[in-house]
């Protein structure tokens, strides 16, 4: 059984600390069927409201394009949710020139938002 993992996310006022927030939680085995699963499930919950505070560069497209302006928050998700140091965070600029993020692992690519494009 994995032991627990800890996420501390600061906030700041100017060089100060003045709010952490702690997430503890227990993550998932780290395997090719978990992978997807986890994957399935963060993909169920990605919606435009979580994109309120994100500024796009095609703000008009996040209610048209299926997981338009989710790659980054949704492979951090993945990254810390499974179990392993082994993944990889990737990224690079796509055909819009926005910046693009997906996971990988030895020859395996994890890029679960491929569908906005």
């Amino acid at each position: 059984m994995a032991r627990p993992k800890e996420i501390q996310r600061h906030r700041y006022d100017k060089n100060t600390i003045i709010e952490t927030r702690r997430l503890i939680f227990e993550p998932y085995a780290f395997n090719e069927n978990m992978m997807h699963l986890v994957m399935g499930l963060v993909q169920r919950n990605l919606s435009s409201d979580l994109l309120r505070y994100k500024r796009l560069k095609y703000p008009e497209d996040k209610n048209i394009v299926q997981y338009y302006g989710h790659c980054y928050h949704a492979t951090q998700a993945l990254y810390y949710l499974m179990n392993t140091d082994e993944l990889i965070p990737m990224s690079a600029e796509d055909y819009r020139e926005e910046k693009h993020w997906w996971l990988q692992y030895s020859d395996r690519v994890y890029n679960y938002t491929t569908k906005q494009y």
